[in-house]
């Protein structure tokens, strides 16, 4: 189980993830993530979402072995053209790349938990001729390491090279992630969401092309809410009338 606190203007969130939801004290809301469990306690809503997991059980071989050939062949190019990876290192300057990311492609990117992801996660950093090229950060407790979020400056570079070796290293990092979960001994490898449909214009539906080349097992995870400030719930309720 992982326990994250951090606050949203006037309001305490709290913040779990891996473990089934409960009752807590001494917060304004609650979130339960990743839960494998469907049961709904009384007051939380729920929240269904598919994603990929990789067991970890199984030897380096086979983890490669049930990857795509492309993928593995995108891992095997990034060790040749000399790319390298380094864990829990440069956090300030991934957080840098990563809002010139989150600005190039127009979304959060969960920006404001960054640091608390850091503390409770594992940051793995890849670089190509010295250069800071993506990251990827992991989530984890003692069973399982969840892709949190991840960038690169594959958006904010006009250079073809360095576009296409990002791709290897993108891969190199999952990679380095899978095998450092297993190396610690936990279970699985959670791909952090999966768009399972068939509509390509869904632009979930490249990246979930993209994870599915690392074989994982398609599952189902909730999401449970409660908010327990009777403001919280009050500017809740405005904001779905308006």
């Amino acid at each position: 189980m992982v326990q994250i606190d951090s606050r949203k203007l006037i309001f305490s969130r709290r913040s779990y993830w891996f473990t089934p939801p409960q009752d807590v004290s001494g917060c304004d809301v609650v979130s339960f993530f990743a839960c494998q469990s469907d049961v709904t306690p009384a007051g939380f809503s729920r929240t269904e979402s598919r994603t990929l997991l990789i067991n970890l059980q199984q030897d380096e071989s086979t983890l490669l072995q049930n990857m795509s050939k492309n993928c593995r062949y995108e891992i095997n190019r990034a060790s040749r053209e000399g790319l390298t990876t380094q864990k829990n290192v440069n956090q300030q300057a991934f957080f840098d790349l990563y809002q010139d990311f989150v600005k190039a492609k127009q979304f959060s990117g969960d920006l404001d938990m960054y640091w608390h992801f850091v503390e409770q996660g594992t940051l793995y950093t890849c670089y190509w001729e010295g250069e800071l090229i993506g990251g990827l950060l992991a989530l984890q407790d003692e069973q399982h390491s969840r892709w949190i979020l991840s960038g690169s400056k594959r958006l904010t570079t006009d250079d073809k090279t360095l576009s296409k070796v990002i791709g290897y290293g993108n891969r190199l990092l999952i990679w380095e992630a899978i095998k450092d979960a297993k190396a610690k001994g936990l279970e699985f490898f959670d791909l952090g969401g999966f768009y399972d449909g068939c509509d390509e214009s869904n632009p979930e539906y490249r990246i979930a092309r993209f994870k599915s080349e690392f074989g994982g097992a398609a599952v189902s995870q909730y999401k449970f809410s409660k908010t327990y400030s009777p403001l919280l719930k009050l500017a809740k309720q405005l904001k779905k009338s308006l």
